[in-house]
């Protein structure tokens, strides 16, 4: 009875170390996978570094289709304090190394960028262009070759002799809103206006 019952507690404890050695792989699974986990984290936020640089980025704007952005940065290697970078996606979470639009950027500051529904106009303000005042609202046009038409002044009444920024514009081209500092009392008021006679892209076409 004593060697039945040794025998009994052996199996016993050999079944616990079984159950430990597979519960100790699962462990190690589960280890694994989070090393996977961070890997994947560092090597997202390696890829993503270049797009946000630690410097001031602001004002990004993605284009309709969703493989374009475009924004404000005062990172090293532009033509001015802020300037317009833009970068291309890969996938959802990853984003192609930042360009830098030399063609529109001066050596004053650029701001408030936005990509129009047609996924080639760009409006900004600028204290680089041929201005009326301070910041003004100009807008370029990507070419085919890939370089950007001359940046155009969009003149009064949008532009004053004050600063107007922000400026964004519906997908129809029909309205457009933007902040100026024009009025009397010296603070930005939001600002909207009518363009349906003043068309200043292409209607977006929308997929019915």
């Amino acid at each position: 009875r004593d060697r039945e019952t040794e025998r009994q507690r052996d199996r016993e404890r050999q079944r616990e170390r079984d159950r430990e050695r597979q519960r100790e792989r699962q462990r190690e699974k589960q280890r694994e996978k989070q090393r996977e986990r961070e890997t994947e984290t560092e090597t997202e936020r390696e890829r993503n570094r270049d797009r946000n640089s630690g410097y001031f980025d602001s004002n990004a704007s993605v284009s309709s289709d969703g493989k374009m952005i475009y924004f404000i940065s005062e990172r090293p290697k532009g033509k001015g304090n802020g300037d317009i970078w833009m970068s291309k996606s890969n996938s959802t979470t990853d984003w192609q190394p930042a360009v830098n639009l030399l063609d529109v950027n001066t050596i004053e500051d650029e701001k408030g960028v936005f990509i129009a529904a047609d996924g080639k106009t760009i409006f900004f303000s600028s204290k680089g262009h041929k201005n009326m005042g301070g910041y003004d609202i100009f807008k370029s046009v990507k070419q085919e070759d890939g370089s950007w038409s001359e940046a155009q002044n969009l003149g009064y009444p949008i532009n004053t002799p004050g600063d107007e920024v922000d400026f964004t514009l519906t997908a129809d081209g029909k309205t457009a809103y933007y902040s100026t500092k024009g009025s009397v009392n010296g603070k930005f008021d939001i600002m909207k206006i009518d363009l349906s006679n003043y068309p200043l892209v292409a209607p977006a076409k929308i997929d019915e």
